[in-house]
């Protein structure tokens, strides 16, 4: 997999794509850095499976992991921001890769750490 992503970003966090160059499929994630998230995906595609996506395992074995290129659509350190734009993009996309379920976004998140995050309310 090619990691498409300047030095700048890659201990950032945000959302990105994963996209075939050949079939130009998308898969849409996030992320709180980029660097370990993309090592993750290589090393999972690299054995042929993958934890998050059959999907993306299933072409990886098809095409082969080097077909795939890894790049940054948003940067956003805010991983509840990260989270809703992912799913904003997942929702209207409709990304080959990426499992579709009918979803209803969360009132709150709770992170691995115990820490429950709120979304700001918008205001018309």
């Amino acid at each position: 997999m090619i990691f498409a992503v300047s030095n700048r970003y890659k201990n950032r966090g945000g959302v990105y794509f994963i996209r075939s160059t050949i079939t130009n499929d998308l898969y849409i994630g996030q992320t709180k850095c980029f660097a370990a998230r993309f090592d993750i995906h290589s090393n999972a595609l690299r054995k042929n499976r993958h934890p998050d996506s059959d999907l993306l395992a299933d072409y990886a074995k098809k095409y082969g992991y080097e077909t795939l290129v890894f790049s940054i659509y948003k940067v956003d350190d805010d991983r509840t921001g990260a989270y809703y734009t992912e799913q904003a993009l997942i929702k209207k996309l409709k990304p080959s890769m990426n499992r579709i379920f009918e979803y209803k976004l969360p009132s709150r998140l709770l992170l691995r750490n115990g820490t429950i995050i709120q979304p700001k309310r918008r205001t018309k």
